[in-house]
């Protein structure tokens, strides 16, 4: 999946600016992942101009549902928001393979005895 993410600054700098996105289930109740640019140690430009970010998730391995995507654009290490749109994008995940939860983790059975 991924995710391009425009914006524009109109002052000079700002200090400590990082962008994050978030995934939720569709209801809400479940905060599937929410990395963000200060975490992972990235950095964004944070000067005067518009500028273009694209992140991308090259595994996603949810169990079928629907799901939504905020952006969120912060400074002083996310302290104070900047700007926060919600439900951005939805995106559905539909697979043969059932199971309960959010995610399929690899996983494997050995039968002992």
């Amino acid at each position: 999946m991924t995710l391009d993410i425009e914006y524009e600054i109109f002052e000079d700098d700002i200090p400590g600016f990082l962008l994050g996105a978030a995934i939720y289930s569709a209801d809400r109740k479940s905060y599937v992942f929410g990395p963000n640019t200060h975490l992972e140690k990235v950095s964004v430009p944070s000067k005067k101009g518009r500028h273009h970010v694209r992140y991308s998730l090259p595994k996603l391995p949810l169990i079928k549902g629907i799901f939504t995507i905020d952006v969120g654009i912060f400074n002083n290490d996310g302290i104070v928001n900047l700007d926060y749109k919600s439900d951005i994008a939805a995106f559905s995940v539909s697979n043969k393979y059932f199971s309960e939860g959010l995610v399929y983790l690899e996983h494997k059975w050995d039968v002992i005895s």
